[in-house]
């Protein structure tokens, strides 16, 4: 019984438990769960949300915790932030005038989104004669 404390607690103080217990920390916070729902709720058709359309949302409703990204979540931009948690995935765009733009989105809604596109390709060859 002592040597399975003893391995528990191991474990526990483990670097590998610590960066577990800090991913926990960092998806369950109140800045990646308002990503999530921007991205949900403000999504384009194609299911991405421009990065800058969720830094103006969360200026306006966590303004101080956009601007305690690094103190309280250990990460200088939104999309260090995004990375960070392994819920989103982020692309680059390019604009009409030659720069580019950040885009993200939930990756269980990406994965939604790419089955339903399999899913009409499947259908319509099938549905030809």
């Amino acid at each position: 019984m002592w040597k399975e404390i003893s391995n528990n607690r191991e474990l526990i103080n483990s670097d590998e438990a610590k960066k577990q217990f800090e991913l926990l920390w960092l998806r369950q916070s109140r800045l990646v769960i308002l990503l999530g729902d921007i991205a949900r709720q403000a999504a384009r058709p194609d299911g991405w949300v421009l990065l800058r359309t969720a830094g103006q949302l969360i200026r306006q409703h966590e303004a101080e915790e956009k601007m305690m990204l690094n103190e309280l979540y250990g990460h200088k931009t939104l999309k260090g932030l995004i990375l960070a948690t392994g819920l989103f995935d982020i692309t680059e765009e390019p604009t009409h005038k030659g720069g580019i733009r950040l885009l993200y989105r939930s990756k269980l809604d990406g994965l939604v989104q790419e089955a339903s596109l399999k899913q009409k390709i499947l259908l319509r060859e099938f549905s030809q004669p």
